[in-house]
């Protein structure tokens, strides 16, 4: 059977693992894609070769055989940065994978790592690779590197099942599957649940915009964005935004930002709870907003572990 990419996260070692290292999302996430390929290389080659020729834009151009002369480096610190991911061929770095999650690219970035790649690979091809959630916002006029949608990749993953010979391959492929589809880096499909969902979601965002209103805190305009549904507040000169980032659906997060001359800049996350630990689905509908009230209150000026 081919491997469904719905495997749940609740026998899910990467998931477990990275409720402990949510604040190092991107590494986090960055690792163990690495470790895949790592493994697969050395374990399932032409496999391996068939997700690394897409993943670097037919750039390498491997087979089942120069697998063996590749290697996968994480976060090595040079000079002009330290990217996310460098691919080795014979010893020469041949591409660079920048990975993001959440957070936006940069042109300084990009500029960083095609320096490192002019410096470091000769005249060999080279190519530096976006591996993103979403397609990346680059300023017009800017010389745009391959980018490659996290969805496309595990898709590719998925239909790797057919050619992976070794248990442990198709274990550890199916748990960093798994893994995506609880952070949301997925493409599924949408079923009938789509409309309740979205009943849900605004439902959501009310009880929040009630709590607020019972802490006598003003809303701003400015609330959901496309990867999170929530609201931003201020309590005098302190900016706050309180919701789920999608990511991590169960989880509700609250996160100080400072404001300047329009611009918001994060100054620090504050606490996380996550709901279903919490059986806050469990709770009457008063409850739920009272014991958002609670965690609201708690997490801008201190306190106890909020109780409905």
């Amino acid at each position: 059977m081919p491997m469904e990419m719905t495997h749940s996260g609740q026998n899910n070692l990467l998931v477990a693992l990275h409720g402990y290292a949510h604040q190092q999302d991107e590494n986090f996430t960055t690792e163990a894609f690495a470790h895949l390929l790592r493994h697969l290389l050395k374990h399932d080659a032409r496999v391996a070769a068939n997700a690394l020729n897409y993943l670097a834009g037919d750039c390498l151009r491997l087979d089942g055989e120069t697998c063996a002369e590749v290697g996968v480096v994480t976060q090595q610190r040079t000079r002009d940065g330290q990217p996310d991911i460098e691919i080795l061929l014979r010893g020469k770095l041949r591409a660079i994978v920048e990975v993001k999650v959440g957070a936006p690219v940069t042109t300084k970035q990009i500029a960083a790592y095609k320096r490192i790649l002019k410096k470091e690979s000769g005249r060999a091809r080279t190519c530096l690779v976006l591996l993103t959630r979403f397609a990346p916002d680059l300023q017009a006029g800017d010389e745009k590197p391959y980018c490659v949608r996290w969805f496309k990749m595990a898709e590719r993953l998925a239909e790797a099942d057919k050619g992976l010979k070794e248990k442990t391959s198709k274990y550890l492929c199916q748990q960093f599957l798994g893994f995506m589809r609880e952070r949301g880096l997925t493409m599924e499909h949408v079923g009938k649940e789509l409309v309740p969902g979205i009943q849900a979601i605004s439902s959501f965002r009310a009880m929040l915009e009630r709590a607020l209103d019972e802490l006598d805190i003003r809303k701003l305009k400015r609330s959901s964005w496309v990867e999170a549904v929530g609201c931003h507040f201020h309590i005098g000169r302190r900016f706050f935004w309180v919701g789920i980032d999608y990511s991590e659906l169960s989880k509700l997060q609250l996160s100080e930002f400072r404001v300047a001359s329009g611009k918001w800049r994060w100054v620090r996350d504050g606490g996380s709870r996550d709901l279903a630990e919490e059986a806050f689905f469990d709770l009457p509908k008063q409850d739920q907003i009272n014991w958002l009230r609670s965690f609201i209150k708690k997490e801008t000026a201190g306190g106890k572990r909020p109780r409905a």
